[in-house]
């Protein structure tokens, strides 16, 4: 009976409280009160237990009810979300650019590709516990890596901030390529000493004693233009647009005199060859000319030797060794190919023009 009375008296309390919303002290004792007078003394002896039960109750209740909430509250999920562009230093997109993003609290990682214009977007989940512990700590949150074979990457715009439950992370990089290559003659052995000029104001490097060469920090389309005195180099000149480690020149030891040829088609606007063409080669380091006419298709053909330490002299100095002049009464010519090579010790030069 005891035991029911303050079980009663429990409920009754409770009742009050709940429906009376926020407690001061002085309403739960104008509360208990007016239940010891409403039971006219029936309660008396018992009031102080019942009292103190019916605290540990609600406070057990508070508990239950207050634990979830904390635990929900600090382990509850942040959306982070990571964008961000990357590109060459003349501002186009890399595509194909790996992106990495480390959540530095648990090393787990989330990956995905440039697109075509080089921009990239990662989304996930953030501890926010978790989160908060590393700002305490001044610790980084997020990592970042970027991968892609033969480029280089520089962060040139960082910016985080919170945009209402997501935390917006953005970046911008600028990216430069890496090439690299042989300059060999022609059995394979590397060539040393050979400067390689590159255009864009990227400047000139020189092969080392195994003709190996690699030159760093390069963007969009660079022209490389290899020389030696005494060297003739094939290509001429190589254009690159991206990284490479194949890059290779082929270079020949030019002796005493070396045999030129030069050959090409002269045709009309229609494509038919021009006959009869007087073709005069003029070698310009001492004025001497060679001459022939163009068959019947158009072509023509003429073989000659030069000097090879004039040769270099004038080429050092960026001057032309030969010029080309085609003749013919009544007609006008345009070069519209025009191609140098080295052929073991030929320099082949390759014309073709237009009559009209």
């Amino acid at each position: 009976m005891k035991l029911f009375k303050q079980v009663l008296i429990c409920l009754l309390i409770m009742c009050l409280l709940f429906a009376s919303g926020p407690v001061s002290a002085q309403n739960a004792k104008d509360s208990m009160e007016y239940l010891r007078n409403l039971s006219l003394g029936f309660f008396e002896d018992d009031l102080m237990m019942t009292v103190a039960i019916t605290l540990l109750v609600l406070a057990g209740i508070m508990g239950i009810i207050m634990i979830p909430v904390l635990i929900l509250q600090d382990t509850s999920e942040l959306i982070v979300e990571a964008s961000g562009v990357v590109k060459d230093l003349q501002g186009n997109g890399i595509p194909g650019v790996e992106i990495i993003i480390s959540r530095d609290y648990d090393g787990r990682q989330f990956k995905t590709t440039t697109r075509a214009d080089g921009s990239w977007i990662v989304s996930f989940e953030v501890d926010r516990k978790r989160w908060d512990q590393q700002i305490k700590k001044e610790e980084t949150n997020l990592t970042m890596w970027r991968n892609k074979e033969g480029w280089a990457f520089t962060n040139v715009y960082n910016e985080g901030k919170w945009v209402e439950s997501t935390y917006i992370w953005k970046l911008e990089h600028e990216g430069s390529y890496t090439v690299s290559g042989r300059v060999m003659d022609d059995l394979g052995k590397g060539i040393p000493d050979v400067v390689l000029t590159f255009s864009g104001g990227y400047g000139s490097i020189t092969t080392g004693p195994d003709g190996q060469w690699s030159k760093s920090g390069l963007s969009g389309t660079v022209n490389i233009t290899p020389y030696q005195e005494g060297l003739a180099i094939w290509p001429s000149v190589l254009q690159v647009t991206g990284p490479g480690t194949t890059n290779n020149f082929e270079g020949s030891f030019l002796p005493a005199q070396f045999n030129v040829k030069a050959s090409g088609v002269i045709r009309d606007d229609s494509g038919k060859g021009i006959a009869d063409v007087h073709i005069v080669i003029t070698r310009e380091y001492d004025g001497f000319q060679f001459n022939t006419i163009s068959k019947p298709d158009g072509s023509w053909e003429i073989w000659f030797e030069v000097e090879r330490e004039l040769w270099e002299k004038r080429r050092a100095e960026g001057k032309n060794n030969l010029t080309m002049l085609p003749q013919k009464d009544g007609w006008v010519f345009n070069c519209i190919f025009n191609e140098v090579q080295w052929l073991g010790d030929i320099f082949v030069w390759t014309l073709e023009h237009i009559g009209k």
